[in-house]
């Protein structure tokens, strides 16, 4: 009787272990790149953005796309920050590409971030996040390469307005 009992619980723990893989490599492969590039995600950012730094956010075809050897791809059309009629940021075709392969040895690696077109109102950006007395800086864990990553803009402006 002790040897069934044993028998079914190791079948158990093993379908356990399975199913618990099985939706793990699910949820990577397919449910986060679907919940990602989905208008809900979109439209909650936009919603919590406004409700942090009451600016206006739009993002247009926001897509997430994952690879089995631990690559990310992550690709925004056309990405915009305004406040009271005023372009802010403006972003337009934003392609990033992130490796997690060395993610247990707390190693992101970028090999890619490029954009096609990047407006920037600097003066007007620095407004939304207020000077602060410098704290402390606690440093990460993770270490982020970027010495091998493609890098590439098309087209850049930056502005910068002097306030006084």
């Amino acid at each position: 009787m002790k040897k069934g009992l044993a028998k079914n619980i190791l079948i158990g723990c093993s379908a356990a272990v399975i199913t618990a893989c099985t939706l793990a490599v699910v949820s990577y492969k397919w449910i986060v790149p679907a919940v990602v590039s989905s208008s809900w995600i979109q439209n909650t950012i936009t919603a919590e953005v406004k409700k942090a730094l009451d600016v206006d956010l739009k993002i247009e075809g926001m897509e997430l796309e994952t690879e089995w050897n631990g690559v990310i791809d992550f690709e925004i059309d056309k990405l915009s920050l305004s406040k009271g009629g005023k372009t802010l940021l403006n972003l337009k075709e934003l392609e990033t590409e992130f490796s997690l392969s060395d993610i247990f040895q707390k190693r992101i690696i970028v090999k890619k971030v490029l954009a096609d077109d990047i407006y920037v109102n600097s003066s007007d950006l620095i407004t939304l996040f207020p000077q602060t007395e410098q704290k402390e800086k606690k440093t990460s864990e993770f270490n982020i390469d970027i010495f091998s990553a493609l890098l590439g803009v098309k087209k850049c402006l930056i502005t910068y307005e002097n306030p006084d």
